[in-house]
């Protein structure tokens, strides 16, 4: 079975595009429409179209440090603040070192904020700033000016003005060809760019090994708990945990790779929710605890994208479902829910009372536990599941 890189790489863009909400309070598409802008100058730039693919990929996660590191803003043109900017460059080129996604091009995400006259946070100068990251750096500052005018007058003017300061005249060349076609501006609206990406960017097929995908996964995963110290371990450390509950119960390799996976990617809808809500030290309020729901219900989205991915997909996103019928999303029974997901939902509990949260210190293995088999009691999780997580892990402490 072979997988679409560019409908895999949609699902890493909308949780990307998220974490902007807490300071712009909208989702933008910003990581989209950088990668749709990047892609039509490479295409009139001569690139082939793997090289293409992989642009598409170091322009969809040019800001995957922002969530350790954030600029309050979507380029530097918004921001100043030199410190933030060169964080998330060098954790974002950091973050990309054991990916095995794409063909590995050095110092992309590192340098994609540097100008061409040398004045970016890190000095680089010219030709020695590498070509995809000039082209990211063009259609970052465009999609801003663009998002913030609605002009595509000043997004030209501000290109032109810049040739040869902050921006190549190779790059420009290649960007005012690729501009004059109306399909690029209309590409660039918020009803089309998704669709667009998917017409412009190349069809690769990329073989489905989980191997590969833990990699991007794995990365997602850094992403989410870097949005808030509160749960900074929280996925890496339950997908840590997913490993040694399917060593418990004899899973071959494949299935393995696949609860990993669901496991990286089961709180990626927590990107949208608001970190005063993730990090409030006291009870939600109704309202707060409806928008905390959401990230379920968003973890369904962004991982149905292809037919070969819909158990990976059920067994991350019903993690908050109980036996009764009670939880949420979709509040659906036991009898719906696949033992991996089963297993998930009560490894994901163990996992947060064992860790400090805003409105409680960590809890020990033994008062997790009671808590646990006090749900289960009650039907809301799989008790013979909670024994097996005290085997596990009763030692740990």
């Amino acid at each position: 079975m072979q997988i679409n890189r560019t409908t895999f790489l949609d699902a890493s863009a909308m949780a990307l595009d998220f974490l902007e909400m807490d300071t712009l309070k909208v989702v933008t598409n910003h990581n989209r429409r950088i990668a749709l802008i990047s892609i039509k100058i490479g295409r009139e730039l001569g690139l082939d179209d793997f090289e293409l693919s992989d642009l598409h990929v170091y322009a969809i996660f040019h800001d995957n440090g922002k969530s350790r590191f954030p600029t309050f803003g979507s380029s530097y043109i918004e921001n100043t603040d030199m410190t933030g900017l060169r964080g998330h460059c060098i954790v974002g080129e950091k973050n990309l070192e054991g990916l095995t996604f794409f063909k590995k091009w050095n110092n992309i995400i590192l340098y994609h904020h540097e100008e061409f006259d040398g004045s970016g946070p890190f000095g680089i100068k010219g030709d020695a700033i590498p070509l995809f990251s000039q082209i990211i750096h063009l259609a970052d500052v465009s999609e801003v000016i663009y998002r913030n005018t609605e002009s595509k007058t000043a997004v030209i003017q501000n290109a032109e003005k810049n040739r040869n300061i902050l921006f190549s005249e190779k790059i420009l060349d290649a960007f005012e060809k690729a501009q004059k076609k109306p399909a690029f501006w209309f590409g660039l609206e918020t009803e089309n760019v998704r669709q667009e990406i998917i017409l412009s960017a190349p069809a690769i097929l990329i073989p489905y090994d989980t191997k590969r995908i833990l990699t991007i996964t794995e990365l997602l995963a850094k992403i989410i708990d870097g949005k808030s110290p509160f749960t900074c371990r929280h996925t890496s450390e339950l997908a840590e945990k997913s490993v040694r509950m399917a060593e418990f119960y004899n899973f071959d390799s494949l299935k393995t790779d696949k609860f990993k996976i669901a496991a990286d990617m089961h709180d990626i809808g927590k990107l949208a929710v608001p970190n005063k809500i993730l990090e409030k030290p006291g009870p939600l309020t109704a309202d707060e605890y409806f928008i905390m729901k959401r990230h379920t219900y968003l973890t369904r989205i962004m991982t149905s994208f292809t037919e070969g991915f819909s158990d990976i997909s059920a067994w991350a996103w019903m993690h908050h479902e109980n036996l009764d019928g009670t939880g949420y999303p979709c509040g659906i029974t036991g009898e719906e829910m696949p033992f991996e997901s089963q297993i998930l939902a009560v490894l994901d509990k163990y996992q947060a009372l064992t860790e400090d949260r805003p409105y409680r210190g960590s809890l020990s293995h033994v008062k997790a536990l009671s808590i646990l088999r006090d749900l289960a009691k009650h039907g809301k999780i799989n008790g013979a599941i909670v024994e097996d997580v005290d085997s596990v892990f009763s030692n740990d402490e």
